[in-house]
């Protein structure tokens, strides 16, 4: 058994860079978690508190995430994951024991009427799965789904979900260690986003989920070469192809206003260095342009980008 309590983002998923379940890459927040395993199937609890945010009479509205999934190693080289996860918020809500049960799915409490539902549906669930396949030359192919919302029936409404395939692994050159990355993630417009107050997938204005919010498809190649052992050069490059909607826009499924055919365009990359030490690693580098989900359109200037990580952790 594990158990883990404090403050810091959360990371689920098979993607190391840009998870579409929980990214990492967002501001941290106050949880807990707890993990079980029997034989090879691992349970994981998830409870917590995201940043609050306030409604149009300036109440505060408490934000709150919780989360289960069941990881199952099918072999040494094979392993799946079936999740949920949810966000649920209302003027001093508090946790619900509810959300606490990792036996009985979430949407049970709509068919039973549990949800906070006045005046909003201030409940938004996400159903996941993700899988990776570890090959014969040591790298693997992996993938993620989410189902944020899935129209039975003819209502008019699109459908709201997100994938990402991808492969990673090391290949060896010249008695160099390169880590390659390669991804295509496809996330349809309404992801994320919902109706109700202070409910769409965020923390602080960062999408909890994949980095480029809602409405996006992007293709990654990632390299990261050892130069020595304690230095790591990297090279980071993505075709992002992005909507009208970002993580911050309002849920309008289903209007005639949304256009899908309007997107926009950019190629991002990014060089930098890594000196990996035993109390941290130092990681510089330049990006080309900065995409930011609190607006629509990205910042066009070089950015030079320093940043320390006292958690000693691999770059990889």
């Amino acid at each position: 058994m594990l158990f883990r309590f404090g403050r810091s983002s959360n990371w689920w998923g098979q993607s190391i860079t840009r998870s579409i379940i929980q990214s990492g890459l967002y501001t941290s927040f106050n949880h807990f978690s707890l993990q079980y395993k029997i034989a090879n199937i691992y349970l994981e609890l998830l409870s917590g508190q995201l940043g609050s945010g306030k409604n149009l009479e300036g109440q505060r509205i408490k934000r709150n995430i919780a989360g289960n999934r069941l990881i199952w190693e099918i072999s040494n080289k094979t392993l799946i994951t079936f999740g949920e996860q949810i966000i649920y918020t209302g003027v001093n809500r508090g946790m619900e024991l509810t959300y606490l049960n990792p036996f009985i799915p979430y949407f049970f409490t709509g068919l039973e009427n549990e949800e906070d539902g006045f005046p909003f549906d201030n409940d938004n669930s996400i159903i996941f799965i993700d899988f990776r396949h570890i090959m014969k030359n040591k790298f693997s192919l992996y993938g993620e789904f989410i189902i944020d919302d899935l129209q039975i029936d003819d209502t008019g409404i699109d459908h709201a979900f997100g994938y990402k395939i991808g492969a990673d692994g090391k290949i060896l050159i010249n008695d160099n260690n390169y880590f390659l990355i390669f991804e295509y993630t496809q996330i349809s417009p309404w992801a994320y986003l919902h109706h109700g107050q202070n409910t769409n997938w965020i923390n602080n204005k960062h999408p909890i989920g994949f980095p480029f919010g809602p409405d996006s498809k992007c293709a990654q190649i990632k390299i990261i070469a050892d130069y020595t052992n304690k230095i790591s050069l990297l090279a980071d490059a993505s075709y992002l192809v992005k909507g009208m909607n970002t993580i911050l826009s309002e849920w309008n499924n289903g209007s005639t206003d949304y256009y899908h055919e309007t997107s926009d365009k950019y190629f991002l990359w990014k060089l930098g260095m890594v000196i990996k030490h035993k109390w941290g690693r130092f990681e510089f580098g330049l990006n080309s342009k900065i995409y930011v989900e609190t607006t629509r359109f990205p910042r066009l200037s070089n950015k030079f980008v320093i940043r320390f990580d006292g958690r000693g952790a691999p770059t990889k």
